[in-house]
């Protein structure tokens, strides 16, 4: 049995580490539920005004194999797959519309993170090729807003991952954490792209 935190200061983070029913109970409970931030779609494009932002980016090496690796880690969700974080179901589909969650632990705390992929890249001319997706949050995450994981491929055939975001807190425990909240973000971007480099060097 989960023990959630109880009252409005801390929102839905929870003492104890979420059983994997109740991790599916909040996907299911979340299937019918719509973006709860206004500029949908903006990582592919231009990031918004107003929002917290965060790019950052690696270079994964060069050659197919690389690639191929890439891409195969990006599908099974390994981005997720860190000591702090991972994700509930790595055989979600990257799919626009598919609803996934992931579990994260912060100071002793944990959170079941329910998103919805917006869009997929899944591009290729020449040499040149991408690969990725955007997803946002639908309302029972800690925060709110957009992400997207995107590899490059250049026609040289040096492979590329880049993580970028916009979000804004989407409860009080996140507001008042200010700058720690922002530290485990850029952190998660940082342990992500670790984590994808280590499946190319694997």
């Amino acid at each position: 049995m989960t023990t959630l935190v109880r009252g409005s200061l801390l929102g839905p983070l929870r003492l104890t580490k979420p059983s994997s029913e109740g991790i599916r109970r909040s996907v299911r409970a979340a299937l019918t539920t719509n973006f709860d931030y206004e500029p949908v779609g903006r990582t592919r494009t231009e990031l918004p005004d107003g929002w917290d932002v965060d790019v950052q980016r690696v270079e994964l090496g060069d050659g197919m194999e690389v690639w191929l690796k890439a891409v195969n880690a990006l599908s099974e969700w390994r981005q997720f797959d860190l000591s702090w974080v991972y994700p509930h179901d790595d055989t979600v589909p990257l799919r626009p519309g598919a609803t996934f969650a992931f579990v994260s632990r912060q100071l002793g705390l944990w959170s079941v993170n329910v998103c919805r992929l917006v869009y997929v890249i899944d591009e290729q001319s020449g040499r040149r090729a991408r690969f990725g997706f955007g997803y946002g949050t639908i309302g029972t995450h800690l925060v709110k807003g957009e992400e997207r994981f995107l590899l490059e491929r250049d026609e040289g055939g040096v492979v590329s991952f880049e993580i970028r975001k916009f979000s804004r807190p989407a409860h009080l425990a996140v507001r008042l954490a200010g700058p720690l909240a922002r530290h485990y973000q850029r952190r998660f971007s940082a342990d992500a792209l670790a984590r994808v480099a280590q499946e190319v060097c694997s």
